[in-house]
């Protein structure tokens, strides 16, 4: 039956970026829909939510389309996460989370699973033991995507980035700007301000030549330790590094020294009253163990 074909190859030709012959191969399957009887809706609602789908990856606004078929839920949850809207995640993770997972919602949920702040190390272990038993070329292309979008702060963050943007990525342009994006954007977390301009930059300029959108920007996370947050929060309290060694157990220099070298440049301010104004603000941190 030559229509499942047709589906699966424009769902791929997506993914890759290529958008000519993704729209070539969606018309020849509506064409092909004329001469298929059984499964006509199945069908019809697959070539839609993947015109949907291409949509969206160009920046366009897919709507919010009736349907429960894979190409249909993969249209609304890549939708939502262009727009950063937070069902994304829920979506695309009843996609890859299952028995049989769809593997072209793989980059996508990790992308979704980074901005929601949970589940990175779950999502990543589960997508490399299954890695290790299916050889399926699409998920093994997507894996060291998803090691770097879904790297730990404890992780070697940067080496996972450089790994994934070293490999030959000529056949998934569209991967390889929004990997390029996501590094630009990490750089930019950690104030290496013309590192991040550069892969931002250059992330735009392939974005306009592909034709293709960007996700929405992650909400700014900050990490601190467990123990930078309960100084961050004392010294928001007003109390003196003294003071909050002698609470801590800890000695007045290195109190100075996780503030001034730590927590300040983290939350981007530069004294105890800012400190004060950027927790009162409920900027968005999240805490790593300190061992």
């Amino acid at each position: 039956m030559l229509l499942p074909v047709l589906v699966a190859l424009a769902s791929d030709l997506l993914l890759l970026g290529d958008w000519p012959r993704a729209h070539a191969t969606l018309e020849q399957a509506r064409r092909a829909m004329a001469e298929v009887r059984p499964q006509r809706d199945r069908w019809g609602d697959a070539v839609r939510g993947l015109e949907a789908l291409a949509a969206a990856l160009r920046g366009a606004d897919p709507g919010l389309l009736p349907g429960s078929c894979d190409e249909v839920r993969l249209a609304r949850g890549v939708g939502w996460l262009m727009r950063g809207d937070d069902r994304a995640h829920a979506e695309l993770r009843s996609l890859v989370e299952r028995d049989e997972p769809c593997l072209a919602a793989v980059m996508f949920h990790a992308l979704a699973t980074a901005r929601s702040g949970k589940g990175n190390a779950a999502l990543r272990a589960r997508l490399e033991s299954l890695a290790a038993v299916t050889p399926a070329p699409l998920l093994h292309a997507q894996l060291p995507f998803v090691r770097a979008i879904l790297a730990g702060d404890g992780d070697d963050v940067e080496e996972s980035y450089l790994v994934a943007l070293g490999r030959d990525l000529s056949r998934w342009p569209l991967m390889h700007v929004w990997l390029r994006l996501a590094y630009g954007r990490w750089l930019r977390t950690r104030r290496r301000d013309e590192d991040a301009r550069t892969e931002l930059d250059t992330a735009r300029v392939l974005l306009g030549l592909l034709g293709a959108a960007a996700p929405a920007d992650p909400p700014t996370v900050v990490v601190l330790s467990e123990q930078e947050l309960s100084i961050a929060r004392l010294a928001a309290m007003g109390l003196s590094n003294r003071e909050i060694g002698t609470r801590l157990h800890l000695s007045a220099h290195t109190i100075a020294s996780r503030l001034h070298r730590g927590v300040f440049p983290k939350l981007g301010v530069a004294s105890r009253r800012e400190l004060a104004t950027s927790l009162e603000k409920g900027d968005r941190c999240s805490t790593e163990k300190t061992h």
